[in-house]
């Protein structure tokens, strides 16, 4: 992969800055990749060749590219983040994920910080963004060099942002007001650099982070430091595209990249959060993109977890975003995945307080249908001894016939109804 044509350019208070994508190995077109902000942060943008490297170098391994050659210099601690990241990626996952060449033009170069320092942290209106903001503002006074002075949001690198799904319009004021409420400037960043990579399972589980990040170093002019809220507490953490370990490989001389581990799960950190006045107010955590004027559609898992979360806490009508009740019927109509089982084991006794047995009953049927399938999965049991048997002397035969009668797959594996599903989930 060559990245070539670096170059900024500014009209009235937007900047943009671009650069050209040709693939080598790869057949695929070459293409212009961009970044774009207004506003405060104009002045600050650059086309630093780190940011195009950081988008590119883990589509370029995914897709055989035997090197990445960068118009420029290229930080040098960066470089070695990113074949860190490369060989925890491998460990992770497994081959054919290995080494890319490194090679800019005028070679390694590092870059200096800025002075003084500043921080900022990944604003989403999620849970996790606004526990980590709480935090911050709890344990750092406005002179420390911690203390968040902007919030950062992108837009364009979970999915297609394009004129005709302006999803920034309506996202963008809602964390416009968050920001004016705890005295921070707001710098949005909007980019084409889903492009790279279209594949979601690719996106979630390995370039996440370094394509979030890669913003960031368009800015190294305007911060030092720059935070990402972690999604789970420590003790539950999943390998994913975003991670502790991972995510500060992809910090440079100029900024250092921080994902700190945390001890509370998703719900005391909505508790922590509903316990402060507005704390909820403008809470979003849909990814389902729904139509206007929606931010959350109130359908998808992750809508009706947070919902379900706010009911156990006595908060649902102070969070303006969502509507004001959760029926059984709404939880018997999603799936949840083995990996969101304990979000929602968590907050049966909190609901059995509040005397919604109805909801503590859905939910249950719908755990226990996890389990059926999780065990499924995992060859568990009478039945899956049965499946091995099947496979290792029959070759399949009988696992095939029962595909042929489901061809939808397992009924317990299929609710009736499904709601609209999210393209990924990050705090």
């Amino acid at each position: 992969m060559k990245i070539t044509d670096l170059r900024l350019s500014r009209s009235g208070d937007t900047a943009r800055a671009a650069a050209r994508i040709l693939w080598e190995d790869a057949p695929r077109p070459p293409f212009d990749l961009w970044f774009e902000t207004s506003g405060a942060a104009v002045e600050d943008f650059d086309a630093a060749p780190e940011a195009f490297f950081l988008a590119s170098v883990l589509p370029a391994m995914k897709n055989r590219e035997r090197r990445v050659f960068v118009e420029g210099t290229l930080c040098p601690r960066l470089a070695d983040g990113v074949a860190a990241a490369i060989a925890l990626l491998r460990g992770w996952y497994g081959p054919p994920r290995g080494p890319v060449a490194i090679e800019p033009s005028k070679g390694f170069r590092p870059v200096a910080p800025r002075r003084p320092d500043r921080a900022a942290f990944f604003l989403t209106g999620g849970v996790d963004s606004l526990h980590l903001l709480q935090t911050n503002r709890r344990h750092y006074p406005p002179e420390h060099p911690a203390y968040f002075r902007d919030a950062v949001s992108v837009f364009g690198h979970l999915c297609a942002e394009g004129d005709e799904s302006p999803w920034y319009e309506r996202a963008g004021p809602n964390l416009a007001r968050i920001a004016a409420r705890s005295g921070l400037g707001l710098v949005s960043v909007r980019t084409n650099v889903w492009r790279l990579e279209p594949d979601l399972p690719f996106v979630a589980e390995e370039s996440l982070s370094a394509s979030l990040l890669s913003s960031v170093h368009l800015l190294r002019r305007r911060w030092t430091r720059v935070a990402i809220a972690t999604g789970r507490s420590a003790g539950e953490e999943v390998v994913r595209g975003t991670h502790p370990m991972l995510d500060p490989l992809y910090g440079s001389g100029a900024v250092d990249v921080h994902h700190d581990p945390s001890p509370f799960s998703r719900f005391e950190r909505l508790a922590a959060l509903s316990a402060t006045p507005g704390g909820v107010e403008d809470l979003v955590v849909c990814l389902a993109y729904p139509d206007p004027p929606d931010l959350n559609c109130g359908q998808c898992e992750k809508c009706l977890r947070t919902m379900t979360q706010l009911v156990a806490l006595g908060k649902l009508p102070e969070a303006r975003h969502f509507r004001s009740e959760v029926r059984p019927e709404d939880i018997g109509a999603i799936s949840i995945k083995p990996v969101e089982a304990p979000y929602w084991t968590e907050i049966l006794p909190a609901l059995e307080a509040r005397g919604r047995g109805d909801l503590v009953t859905a939910i249950r049927e719908r755990l226990s249908q996890t389990r059926r399938f999780e065990r499924w999965t995992l060859d568990e049991g009478w039945k899956g001894r049965l499946r091995r048997l099947d496979r290792r002397f029959l070759g399949g035969r009988v696992l095939g016939l029962r595909k042929r009668l489901f061809p939808g797959g397992h009924p317990s594996q299929n609710p009736t109804t499904r709601a609209k599903r999210p393209p990924g989930e990050t705090s």
